[in-house]
């Protein structure tokens, strides 16, 4: 018996609660799919679920998958797209889209499933939750999620940022991505080029949470080679912070790398504008005994959270192999 438009929707919708593919999206993201799922079945009318249903029968495609399991992952993809990632407007051309893929409808599967939790992990209540998580469980949060930072482009302080998922990453932006729902402000950390410090790396002018009106969270950019230099209070309640990019970035050319900044920086360096606090230099570094991330981690980051009135800085190192590493690097 032909299937009417609803049944296929329950059809899609059964199928992705129960196929959730291990190396694709995480539990709490599969859950966050299916909450949203449950609250479209609520608000959505009866014609649009009838229009999106009749789009989910595949009889008019050109590669129609010859097996009925094929025709599954191929109808999940469809709704998925459908309910996360357009508006009905578009629906006929996303459904025309999915329908005549001539490729491993496993794959079609699973990049409709990773689209759809990058939209339901960015829902404001999701990605507030994250916040919250981050403010109050940063090492269990950073050892398990993770994240990618850009800093604002301006210096001002504080600066807005965003926060969405993109592929599985929360992304907390400093230049208000047109992604994000969610929106705060925290204290911002440009990256500040070596080429301009190394002359007199005693006295770098950083950045204070005393110009940041009261953020209790603190955030840069991405380091692939830099130099995270801080310094906090004797009481906690201030942080002066600098990034130091080697510059060897971005079409600019470097007679150092990493390691040797973060040599110089732990040797001489120093804020013009710090506090009664230790210096120290967080970065690349070549020795696993050395204070510093190792020449192995793809990528880190650096997050300040002040809690209890003091501050605290931790780090996200991604290895090669994708696996994530979470410290607190203050206190070291």
């Amino acid at each position: 018996m032909a299937k009417t438009a609803l049944s296929r929707i329950d059809d899609a919708i059964s199928y992705i609660r129960s196929n959730r593919p291990g190396d694709c999206i995480s539990r709490d993201a599969h859950d966050a799919i299916m909450n949203q799922i449950a609250a479209w079945q609520r608000v959505t009318n009866n014609n649009d679920k009838t229009t999106l249903g009749n789009l989910l029968s595949q009889d008019d495609a050109t590669h129609r998958a010859t097996w009925a399991s094929g025709r599954k992952k191929v109808r999940a993809a469809i709704f998925l797209k459908c309910v996360f990632c357009f508006p009905v407007a578009q629906w006929q051309t996303t459904a025309n889209g999915e329908k005549n893929i001539n490729g491993n409808r496993t794959d079609q599967y699973k990049r409709a499933l990773e689209d759809a939790a990058d939209k339901a992990m960015s829902e404001p209540t999701r990605a507030l939750a994250m916040i919250g998580a981050l403010r109050t469980d940063p090492v269990g949060l950073l050892g398990r999620q993770k994240f990618t930072l850009s800093s604002s482009a301006r210096n001002g302080n504080p600066a807005h940022f965003g926060v969405y998922m993109r592929q599985g990453s929360y992304r907390i932006d400093g230049n208000n991505s047109i992604n994000a729902r969610v929106t705060f402000s925290a204290m911002n950390v440009p990256a500040t080029l070596y080429a301009t410090v190394r002359d007199d790396p005693g006295n770098i002018t950083g950045f204070r949470s005393a110009d940041a009106g009261g953020a209790d969270m603190m955030f840069t950019t991405q380091f692939t080679g830099c130099c995270f230099c801080f310094q906090i209070s004797g009481d906690g309640s201030q942080i002066v912070a600098a990034h130091i990019d080697p510059g060897g970035g971005m079409g600019r050319a470097s007679d150092v790398d990493g390691p040797q900044v973060s040599a110089a920086m732990r040797a001489n360096g120093g804020f013009a504008n710090g506090n009664d606090g230790t210096f120290k230099a967080y970065g690349r570094v070549t020795d696993a005994a050395t204070y510093g991330y190792p020449q192995s981690a793809a990528q880190m980051i650096i997050i300040g959270i002040k809690d209890g009135g003091r501050w605290r800085v931790y780090a996200q190192i991604t290895h090669r192999d994708d696996r994530l590493e979470a410290l607190r690097i203050d206190n070291i």
